[in-house]
Order: C-alpha cells, then sequence, then structure tokens
C-alpha cells in the first residue's frame, strides 16, 4: 500500500554515479524528488538511505513516477531488471531510451523512454500534468509484465535453452 511519508512526484532508486548526477539534481530542483541508495551525498544531494523487501513496495507504489537510468556504472546502457520489477510493483516508470528495450516494452504506452537531462525534465513534467496518461501507462506496464515477464513463463523458456546447448 502506498505510505504518506513515501508520497513524492519522482522516485530515484539507485547508486548516485557520475552520469546520474546532473539529471537527478534538476529532479530535485523541480520537483518533489525522493532518492534512496548510495553515493549521493557525496555530490550534494540528500539520500533517504536504503529500503529492502516489501517497505520498497510502498515506495515504489507513493510515487508518481519513478525513474530508471538505463546506464552500468562503467556508462554501458542495458536492459535492466528493475524495468520488470517495478511496472510489477505499480510503478510508472520512465528509463533513458535503449532501443533493446522495445524487445520487451512499448516506449509511450507501457513505459516512458527519455534522451537527455532535458528530455528527462520535460517527461516527467508532462507526466506529472497527464496524471490519466501516467495511470494508463502504470497499468499497461504491469500487465504487460504479469502476462508475460513473470518466472512462471519464463523458468520454462530458459531451462528449454538449457536442454538444447
Amino acid at each position: 500500500p502506498q505510505k504518506p511519508e513515501y508520497r513524492c512526484d519522482v522516485l530515484v532508486f539507485g547508486s548516485g554515479y557520475p552520469q546520474r548526477v546532473e539529471p537527478v539534481r534538476q529532479l530535485t530542483e523541480l520537483f518533489d524528488t525522493h532518492v534512496y541508495g548510495e553515493l549521493w551525498d557525496q555530490h550534494g544531494i540528500q539520500s533517504r538511505g536504503m529500503v529492502f523487501g516489501e517497505e520498497s513496495l510502498s515506495v515504489l507504489n507513493s510515487a508518481k513516477v519513478t525513474v530508471v537510468f538505463g546506464r552500468t556504472s562503467g556508462g554501458n546502457f542495458i536492459v535492466k531488471p528493475y524495468l520488470f520489477d517495478y511496472p510489477a510493483a505499480g510503478a510508472t516508470v520512465i528509463t533513458e531510451y535503449v532501443p533493446e528495450v522495445e524487445r520487451y516494452f512499448v516506449y509511450g504506452k507501457e513505459l516512458v523512454g527519455f534522451t537527455g537531462t532535458e528530455d528527462l525534465v520535460a517527461k516527467v513534467r508532462h507526466l506529472l500534468e497527464h496524471p490519466e496518461e501516467a495511470a494508463a501507462i502504470r497499468r499497461a506496464g504491469r500487465e504487460r509484465v504479469l502476462r508475460e515477464y513473470t518466472w512462471k513463463q519464463k523458468w520454462p523458456e530458459m531451462l528449454d535453452a538449457l536442454r538444447s546447448i
């Protein structure tokens, strides 16, 4: 369930890697943004620390928009597991645009993609100003994950792939 202490416009889960600092700084200056994770304080961005387990579900459900950065600490783009976990938990996800993600989700329908700090800010603002659109994306993302990407669906595929080796 949502909890009042976790309600915010924007949620950022993750470590304060250098390439994330400026976008998150912009978000914290412009929106009610909650940041969780390590290394943020050394960049002058206040972190709310770490949150785990079921409490993280309340955090995700209490935010209007959740940002997922698509790069590793080394700056490489990957399809993050959070792109599946967070929508399943009920989050409206906005993530760095990575073409590989289109294999799993439809940008603009099941999650939102951004291409830089300015685009991120504009898309967050748009979602906050259009809560019905954000809710539709939230629902569609969750439905997609529950329909196609649960362990019940994926384990047989992985076992079949292993058998063919």
